[in-house]
């Protein structure tokens, strides 16, 4: 009986060993996917807190501001999450845009 085991072993034992480096390689990436997944759920309500916290201090910035120049309540509506208010990427009088700097070039030259 061992000889018959050992003998269907050795016939086949390209194919014995593809099968068990294919088992070892799918465990290892269970193991790997398991070691790397994402943090349990409970830290993800410390996250929402502080992006309200950011919020609502981003929102008491905004009303000191305009209470300095004048207005009681801001004129506009705070922005929507994510803006960031600031000058960048917006191509206006001075910008130096491929637009704004042609024709003034152009009105130089008719001058």
């Amino acid at each position: 009986m061992k000889a018959n085991l050992l003998d269907w072993l050795l016939e086949r034992i390209g194919l014995v060993i593809f099968v068990v480096i294919f088992v070892v390689q799918i465990l290892r990436g269970l193991f790997q996917a398991r070691r790397a997944a994402p943090p349990p759920a409970s830290s993800k309500p410390d996250a929402l807190e502080e992006e309200r916290r950011v919020q609502d201090i981003q929102a008491e910035i905004r009303r000191r501001i305009s209470e300095r120049r004048g207005g009681g309540a801001p004129a506009s509506a705070p922005e929507a999450p994510g803006g960031t208010g600031g000058p960048r990427g917006r191509a206006g009088p001075g910008a130096g845009g491929a637009d704004g700097g042609s024709v003034r070039a152009v009105a130089a030259n008719d001058a």
